[in-house]
């Protein structure tokens, strides 16, 4: 994944203003990697949630690899919402990202255990995102074990697929609703504030491919459980995107409309919109990102039934 390039201090990552996001977004609207999500999160997380991110940008990432570190880091997650994990800081903060962890076989996991094993190794994905396919649940998941083996900690080069005669697949998916709680090795006792799906696979991984075909099939298009998870997969250009967020976070700020899309525009070099445009733009957003939508006002949208 390519790296978020260095900003003055005056333009630090973790500020909460607008339009430093917004200035330090514009360079990469044509890196693959800035996405919507990409979008969505760097503004949501660093200008919606400050206090959340200032609380885990504390805890060193360097030291996750270690039993007891990662345990540390449990407990400092479980204090928030555990889908609020630490990204690496040189990768965008995406807003829905995976959460992986790898264990060895618990009592209560949904493969059960081997014949004649006590335990096996797993790897677990827990996804958030209504806009992740079969493709990007295996390549987080590859991704994931490809760090660990690329800091050769615990004889991580064992866990993945051999050649042989057979191919044995192990894996589970299961949909986890809002407010479930879930206990595992090494982990405190945590609940889930957003339903997820989640997906555990028995190590050493399939053949490449196989569980990108398994989670299209099974969890998108048999069971349609993508569309239970929080948002809507709503597209919106990038440009449109980087607009939208900063206006609606300024105008939530106590800035006018008007004055809000001037200085936003300005800065993104792209003509003014009307109002009634914005508000459109606004209405997607929320509709891809509904925990956004008190940040995104001056006051609070009235209900239908509410009078004027």
């Amino acid at each position: 994944m390519k790296s978020v390039a260095a900003e003055d201090a005056a333009d630090s990552p973790n500020s909460a203003d607008p339009l430093v996001q917004l200035r330090r977004l514009i360079p990469h609207l044509d890196d693959e990697d800035l996405d919507l999500d990409a979008i969505d999160g760097e503004f949501y997380w660093r200008c919606c949630r400050p206090d959340i991110w200032s609380q885990v940008e504390r805890y060193p990432v360097s030291t996750r690899g270690d039993w007891v570190s990662m345990h540390m880091w449990d407990n400092i997650v479980d204090a928030f919402d555990p889908e609020e994990r630490r990204r690496d800081p040189a990768s965008w903060v995406r807003l829905r990202d995976g959460l992986v962890t790898r264990y060895m076989t618990g009592a209560q996991d949904p493969l059960g255990v081997l014949a004649g094993s006590e335990q096996e190794q797993r790897v677990e994905l827990r996804v958030f995102s209504n806009r992740w396919s079969g493709a990007g649940v295996e390549q987080n998941i590859v991704s994931y074990l490809t760090d660990l083996e690329r800091r050769a900690n615990d004889g991580i080069r064992e866990l993945w697929f051999k050649p042989g005669e057979s191919e044995v697949i192990r894996v589970a998916f299961t949909f986890v609703p809002t407010g479930s709680e879930a206990t595992k090795p090494f982990r405190s006792l945590a609940r889930f504030a957003l339903p997820h799906i989640v997906v555990v696979i028995g190590l050493p991984l399939p053949a490449a491919g196989t569980i990108a075909k398994l989670y299209n099939e099974i969890v998108l298009e048999k069971r349609q459980w993508g569309e239970l998870l929080t948002g809507v997969p709503t597209q919106q250009e990038k440009r449109v995107a980087l607009r939208t967020w900063a206006v609606g976070l300024l105008v939530g700020r106590g800035h006018g409309t008007i004055k809000a899309m001037r200085e936003v525009c300005t800065v993104l070099g792209t003509p003014e919109v009307t109002s009634v445009q914005f508000t459109d733009d606004r209405r997607r957003l929320i509709e891809r990102v509904p925990e956004a939508q008190p940040f995104l006002y001056n006051k609070p949208p009235r209900s239908p039934a509410q009078p004027r």
